[in-house]
C-alpha cells in the first residue's frame, strides 16, 4: 500500500495517526446540562486557548487572532493582506482599518473594535433570529453606519509564524447572511451558540486541537439577577468557578467608594454649612441696604409681619434660582457621569431616571427658607421695626 495519496485522488491507507490533545477543559455534555438546568441562560460562547479568549474578572473578550469583518470584500482583501505579513516588531500593532471594516480581536478597541454576541430574543427592530453558522444579526448601531446590509464578509486568523525576521498570517475568508438588526447601541455582530468554536472549523478549517473549550461565556436574560445564578451554578459545579464580570467590578467599586463617600461627605455638611451662612448673610444685607425704605413701609402703616414677608419673598426668589440651577447640574452631570462610565465599561447608555438627588436639593432649599423665616422673625421680635 502507498505511504500517502497521489495529488488529487482518494486511496485507503492502512495507517493510524496519534495525536495529542488537552481533554481536561469543559466539555460540551456538562455545558449542555448546565442550560438546561438553568433556562434564564439564553446562549453561550466556547472560550479556548486558541479561539475565543476572555478573561473571567473583566470585560475583555474577543478573538485571539484577528477576526475581520466587513461588507466590502475588496476592503476585507486589502486590510487582511496588509496584516498577512509585518515586521516581527509589528506583529501585534493595530493598523488602520478605515470605515468599513472592523476587528473581533481580543486586543482590538476604538472604533475599530466589534463586539461578538450571542444570537437569543434581543429586541430585533427588523428581520429575525440567526439559525446556522452562516447566518449573523448585527446591531442598529452597525446598521446606522454600513446600511442594511443582505451579506456580510469576515476574514479570521487560523494561524501565525514568524518566518526570519517577518511575522506571517494565515486568513481564512467567508461571509455570512445578515438576517436581521438588534437594537443595540455600540457595533456588534450576532451569532448562533457555540459559533465560536463550530464556526472556525466548519467555515475556516482551523484545527480543533486549538479550540478545545477551558471554559464558557453564558448570556443570561434580561432582569435576571446574576448573582443568585452564579452562586447556584457554583454549588452546583463545584469542579468549576464562575464569575460575573459587573460583579466583580462592583464590589471593587463599592470598597473604593465606601471610603470616598466619607470624605464626600464631610465635605458635603461644610458646603451645606458655608451655604447656609452665606444665604443669611445675602439676606441680612438686603435687608441693610434698604433700611430707609423699610422705616417708610412702617411709617405708612406696613406691619413687621408684612415686611417679614416681603424679605422672605426675596429668600424664595433666590432659593428657586438656586434650586433650578442645581437641577440643571445634577441632570447634566447624571449623564455625562453614566455616557462616560458606558463608554469606559463597553456598556450601553442606560437612561434610568432618580428622584433622590432632586428630593434632596428640594429639601434643602425648604431647610434654608425656614432659617432664614427664623433669622427675620427673632430679628422682628427684638426690634420690632428695621
Amino acid at each position: 500500500h502507498p505511504s500517502v495519496c497521489a495529488s488529487g485522488y482518494s486511496c485507503q491507507l492502512n495507517r493510524l495517526f496519534l495525536y495529542s490533545a488537552d481533554k481536561g477543559g469543559v466539555s460540551f455534555r456538562e455545558l449542555d446540562d448546565i442550560m438546561h438546568k438553568h433556562p434564564d441562560i439564553i446562549g453561550r460562547n466556547i472560550v479556548s486557548s486558541g479561539g475565543y479568549f476572555a478573561e473571567p474578572d473583566s470585560f475583555v473578550s474577543g478573538f485571539q487572532g484577528k477576526f475581520l469583518v466587513s461588507p466590502s470584500k475588496e476592503q476585507l482583501l486589502e486590510i487582511s493582506d496588509a496584516y498577512s505579513v509585518l515586521p516581527t516588531h509589528m506583529a501585534m500593532a493595530s493598523l488602520p482599518l478605515g470605515d468599513q471594516v472592523k476587528d473581533a480581536c481580543v486586543l482590538s478597541s476604538g472604533d475599530n473594535l466589534i463586539r461578538l454576541g450571542v444570537a437569543a430574543k434581543q429586541k430585533y427592530i427588523s428581520g429575525r433570529m440567526p439559525m446556522g453558522l452562516e447566518e449573523c444579526a448585527i446591531s442598529s448601531s452597525l446598521a446606522k453606519k454600513w446600511g442594511n446590509l443582505e451579506r456580510l464578509h469576515f476574514a479570521m486568523e487560523v494561524g501565525a509564524d514568524t518566518v526570519g525576521k517577518v511575522y506571517e498570517r494565515d486568513f481564512r475568508f467567508g461571509e455570512m447572511k445578515v438576517t436581521g438588526v438588534v437594537d443595540y447601541s455600540f457595533d456588534a455582530i450576532y451569532l448562533i451558540s457555540d459559533w465560536t468554536y463550530d464556526g472556525p472549523i466548519e467555515l475556516c478549517g482551523m484545527s480543533p486541537f486549538l479550540l478545545e473549550p477551558s471554559g464558557a461565556i453564558f448570556y443570561i436574560k434580561e432582569g435576571v439577577d446574576s448573582r443568585v445564578l452564579v452562586d447556584a451554578l457554583a454549588k452546583e459545579n463545584p469542579a468549576y468557578r464562575f464569575f460575573d464580570p459587573s460583579l466583580e467590578i462592583s464590589t471593587s467599586l463599592e470598597d473604593t467608594m465606601s471610603y470616598i463617600q466619607i470624605v464626600l461627605d464631610v465635605f458635603s455638611f461644610v458646603g451645606i454649612g458655608v451655604s447656609l451662612m452665606l444665604f443669611i448673610i445675602v439676606i441680612s444685607i438686603t435687608i441693610s441696604e434698604n433700611g430707609h425704605e423699610t422705616g417708610l413701609f412702617y411709617v405708612v402703616g406696613i406691619t413687621p409681619n408684612n415686611l417679614v414677608s416681603v424679605y422672605f419673598s426675596h429668600a424664595v426668589i433666590y432659593s428657586l434660582v438656586g434650586l433650578a440651577s442645581s437641577w440643571l447640574l445634577i441632570f447634566g452631570a447624571e449623564i455625562l457621569v453614566k455616557l462616560y462610565l458606558g463608554q469606559l465599561f463597553g456598556t450601553p447608555f442606560q437612561w434610568a431616571f432618580s428622584f433622590a438627588p432632586f428630593l434632596a436639593t428640594l429639601l434643602l432649599a425648604g431647610s434654608f427658607l425656614l432659617v432664614v423665616y427664623l433669622v427675620l422673625y427673632l430679628k422682628m421680635l427684638r426690634k420690632r421695626t428695621f
